[in-house]
């Protein structure tokens, strides 16, 4: 019978370690980087049209599923890959999708335009299309509105960074002073502005950033964009300043 209470015991003491072990792992924030990957805008709703006639939505699902793939393929990883089925959601909905899914991150990707007076009308395979030359690069952008605005900014310097390292330029022209631009160009070696009331950004309860991964009415930079090296050095970019934050995130909230 003793030796019986003794191993109840021991057991016990055994699943109270083992439930303390876990309690401590997730004070240290240990268990896994929940990432918020946003398919900027919607069949609907396409936003831009590229160079050749593409739709930025099209870009942007492809993009996003690129990324988010291989952060899963990461270990410590869990990823939520929001309106996956295209249908219409709003900017305030994404952010809540990321809230609900207790995301630590949240990333919106989405391809770039330039201003009107930029473009040129060209012929392209017997139709007209508006293009520009004079612009190409990515852009991050973060909101100083957001819940975590400081772990925000950090975000979209590590990622600039690291867009950076992979090769790719930042462009500067949503710096300039005309109308729906002049954003506040705050680290332009790494292409972040910050955007306060950018609405899908704002909304979201944890750091927040967009990515604009290049320009798409740039004939080459969208031919470019559709490359696998080119989306394989976006993605590497993603996944080292994911795991950068992370890492920071850790540290930060000791």
């Amino acid at each position: 019978m003793r030796r019986t209470i003794i191993s109840i015991v021991v057991l016990w003491l055994a699943l109270f370690a083992g439930d303390h072990a876990l309690a401590q792992q997730e004070q240290r924030g240990m268990r896994e980087f929940r990432v918020a990957i946003d398919i900027g805008h919607t069949p609907a709703t396409p936003g831009a049209m590229s160079a050749s006639g593409e739709m930025e939505y099209s870009f942007n699902r492809r993009m996003a599923a690129v990324i988010a793939d291989d952060l899963r393929r990461h270990p410590g990883i869990a990823v939520t890959l929001i309106n996956e089925a295209g249908r219409e959601i709003s900017l305030l909905q994404r952010g809540d999708v990321a809230n609900q899914a207790k995301a630590d991150l949240f990333l919106s990707i989405h391809h770039d335009s330039v201003h009107e007076r930029y473009k040129v009308t060209r012929r392209v395979d017997g139709r007209n299309s508006r293009q520009s030359d004079r612009f190409r690069g990515y852009s991050v952008f973060f909101s100083d509105k957001n819940a975590e605005p400081a772990a925000s900014l950090e975000f979209a310097k590590q990622l600039g960074r690291a867009m950076r390292e992979q090769g790719m330029t930042p462009t500067a022209h949503h710096a300039e002073k005309i109308p729906n631009e002049g954003r506040d160009f705050v680290v332009p070696e790494y292409g972040v502005y910050r955007f306060p009331d950018l609405l899908v950004l704002k909304r979201a309860r944890m750091p927040a950033v967009l990515l604009e991964c290049g320009v798409i009415v740039h004939p080459d930079e969208e031919q470019e964009l559709n490359t696998p090296e080119r989306q394989r050095q976006i993605m590497m970019a993603v996944r080292s300043a994911v795991l950068n934050l992370s890492t920071w995130l850790r540290e930060t909230r000791r």
